[in-house]
């Protein structure tokens, strides 16, 4: 019971306080600039940084199963094996993260 109380006193403190952190900007700011402000920010975050990074994820994964598919990984193991066996004593392919 008492870790109950605990959390609901934890949860009440950040509440206050995430209320009071915002009550408070928006006084200075006023509530339409503040909210406002924090939609351009939240827009221009994932039009420039969040759909760019899935693009070139989504690229990165097709270029690297295309690589796969047509052997070119297999060809770089060979290439890389004698290299990575004597160094690190791993298959040429760890050098690739595969």
């Amino acid at each position: 019971m008492k870790k109950l109380d605990q959390r609901r006193m934890e949860a009440i403190l950040f509440l206050f306080c995430f209320l009071a952190f915002f009550g408070v900007l928006g006084h200075f700011m006023g509530v339409q600039n503040m909210i406002s402000t924090m939609m351009k920010t939240a827009y221009t975050l994932l039009i420039d940084t969040v759909l760019y990074i899935m693009a070139v994820s989504v690229l990165a994964g097709a270029l690297g199963r295309l690589l796969i598919e047509f052997g070119v990984v297999r060809l770089l193991e060979g290439v890389l094996a004698p290299f990575m066996k004597p160094i690190f004593n791993l298959p040429g392919v760890a050098s690739l993260g595969g």
